[in-house]
């Protein structure tokens, strides 16, 4: 990790069909109960703020049983790895349930381009802001109370150009889609995300919000949170990326990930606060409706060992890029859709 690294951890999206915000749950909409509360002057996952509970309900967290094993419960202990984040996404505007996540391509183990991926110890944890437990860990017991929601990762899908990519940015477009092996029922405490309309643009200057489960000291890498956090992240111009990351210790050439549809978000003076493990995670924000919509996926952040750098802002996924593709991805891997 000495130069650009890759945020390690994750988030979910969903709500593919913007027109439908008004579904019966809402995308993009938590439960009443359980809102965010976001400052104005509330910067850094790194010492920053943690999340209200549930206020972020499509957030999911994955994590590695090693060894895989058949049988395996959380509730009890074990030896468990953390991942990345992602988003529960919607399977279509009268489902109230979702067994698929989105998250980044680089969070999962292999690529296609290096080998068969093997997920057979690959979960998601929803409904939750703890974190899953990490390893050596004592995930404690099971109970009534217990608001953990875990699947199993059943099959992955990459976005076509980073499986085919000729340039050697294997990741990017760096995004997946996760099969989960059992649809998860939409709730107070779970619900998806709204996308964007395909292409749509988000305009610079916005305010954003980012989430994960990441480190939370730069200088420690064993000092991540057990509680989701979140931080305000504004919208830059690509240009102003290109040029700091050009600029920087490390620096990507024309054919980089920056043309690859990054959005620029984070403050120049390196005060945000997205840090490895939190990839994958959604950078989210707030339409004209009061829905919030996953604009970005976590994907690269500066280089180590600092994880933010003066003019070198975090890159996200642009989601709008890839909606068309995820609609797709929908309709060929959910078993939530009519007729699969």
């Amino acid at each position: 990790m000495m130069a650009a690294i890759f945020a390690i951890p994750l988030i979910f999206l969903a709500c593919l069909f913007p027109s439908g915000y008004a579904q019966s749950v809402g995308c993009g909409q938590p439960a009443a109960a359980y809102r965010p509360e976001i400052e104005v002057s509330e910067y850094l996952i790194i010492g920053g703020k943690k999340a209200n509970l549930h206020s972020w309900p499509w957030m999911v967290s994955m994590y590695r049983k090693d060894p895989p094993h058949p049988n395996f419960q959380l509730c009890g202990g074990g030896f468990i790895h953390r991942g990345c984040g992602g988003t529960l996404i919607r399977i279509s505007e009268d489902q109230e349930e979702s067994d698929l996540v989105l998250t980044a391509a680089h969070c999962v183990s292999k690529h296609p381009k290096n080998g068969t991926n093997d997920f057979s110890n690959l979960y998601i944890q929803a409904g939750s802001n703890k974190a899953p437990p990490t390893l050596n860990r004592d995930a404690g017991s099971c109970d009534e109370n217990d608001d953990r929601t875990h699947r199993k990762v059943i099959q992955i899908e990459w976005h076509q150009d980073s499986v085919n990519n000729p340039v050697g940015y294997k990741w990017f477009p760096d995004i997946a889609i996760l099969k989960l092996n059992q649809s998860i029922r939409f709730s107070d405490t779970i619900r998806p995300v709204c996308l964007p309309p395909q292409n749509d643009q988000l305009p610079v200057g916005r305010e954003c919000v980012a989430l994960g489960w990441g480190r939370t000291d730069p200088d420690d890498e064993n000092k991540s949170s057990d509680e989701l956090q979140q931080t305000l992240s504004p919208v830059h111009s690509v240009e102003t990326c290109l040029k700091g990351w050009r600029d920087g210790r490390f620096a990507y050439g024309p054919e980089g990930p920056w043309h690859y549809g990054l959005i620029c978000s984070g403050t120049l003076d390196a005060k945000s606060g997205i840090c490895y493990g939190d990839s994958g995670g959604p950078l989210i924000c707030k339409d004209d409706n009061g829905s919030w919509v996953q604009h970005g996926i976590t994907a690269l952040v500066a280089h180590y060992p600092l994880c933010l750098d003066k003019g070198q802002p975090p890159g996200f996924t642009r989601v709008a890029n890839y909606v068309d593709w995820i609609n797709q991805k929908i309709r060929e891997m959910s078993d939530l859709v009519e007729g699969q």
